[in-house]
């Protein structure tokens, strides 16, 4: 079969290779089939974000038909949503039946994605994030943007990513709230225990992600002691916990207040709150 690309798909071919500084692009083409391809024989049909080195290009593409049926769904409920034209290649392509194809890796969208409240958010990308085999026709590709090497993701990053999540799961439930307390006669809802407080906070923010930590995956912690009890006896509503994370998991510990901002807290801060709050369910 011939290895050689098609007159047509040359100048994209040529493009991809010079942008991405890579082989000639006869050396990159290689002939498959489909059932092959799908087999995962020639080519993963999975790899995670950890198997990735600097060789690697994250670019974003778009293709001329709008991509695929759950990409345009979300188009076109949600608006754009972030990291979903976002694609990793070595700019290697593969030709199946006489049409080239370049071989890429992408964020594995899943419908759970598009009925998170903070679904224009981009999704938290470590190590661990599967990436799913793409064989992208060339032919269908309408421009190439944001080339770029790929950066390994260290597990820094990945902690400060999701400490960043965090607090905006914490704000969130704090809106939540909020919006209990103003439908319920300015009183907080049964709050003893976090099984019990999502249950009558989840119809405020509709989302499961939100009443856990994104990396550990424990849930939030509610000050029990408000269960029941009127926003008018709260003396102090900028400095009385709400919700606050099971464990510090970089030595700070994200904590929303009654009011509904949210602080990252050092252990020895944590303790003087503690100390200071003189509430039960915060010596635990």
């Amino acid at each position: 079969m011939n290895s050689r690309l098609p007159r047509t798909a040359r100048p994209l071919a040529l493009l991809l290779c010079g942008l991405l500084a890579l082989p000639a692009p006869a050396a990159l083409a290689q002939s498959a089939d489909f059932t092959s391809a799908i087999a995962g024989t020639t080519r993963p049909l999975t790899l995670k974000i950890k198997d990735l080195d600097e060789t690697w290009r994250q670019v974003s593409i778009s293709k001329v038909d709008g991509g695929d049926l759950l990409s345009l769904y979300a188009s076109n409920t949600r608006g754009t949503v972030p990291g979903l034209d976002q694609y990793y290649t070595h700019g290697e392509t593969t030709v199946i039946g006489g049409e080239t194809y370049l071989i890429a890796y992408r964020y594995a969208l899943k419908l759970s994605d598009l009925t998170r409240e903070d679904a224009n958010v981009p999704p938290l990308i470590t190590p661990e994030t599967t990436l799913s085999l793409s064989l992208i026709n060339v032919h269908q590709i309408a421009s190439l943007d944001g080339i770029q090497p790929f950066v390994p993701v260290s597990a820094a990053q990945t902690s400060e990513n999701a400490e960043a999540k965090s607090v905006t799961n914490l704000k969130q439930l704090g809106l939540g709230l909020v919006q209990y307390v103003q439908d319920y006669d300015e009183k907080f809802p049964p709050m003893q225990s976090a099984a019990i407080a999502k249950k009558a906070i989840y119809p405020y923010v509709k989302s499961d992600a939100i009443f856990q930590h994104p990396a550990t995956h424990e849930p939030y912690r509610p000050n029990t002691s408000l269960s029941g009890h009127s926003l008018a006896e709260i003396e102090a509503p900028a400095s009385t916990v709400a919700y606050f994370e099971a464990s510090a998991v970089d030595g700070l510990r994200a904590v929303l207040f009654v009011d509904g901002h949210v602080k990252r807290l050092p252990d020895a801060e944590w303790r003087r709150l503690l100390a200071a709050s003189h509430l039960p369910a915060l010596r635990r």
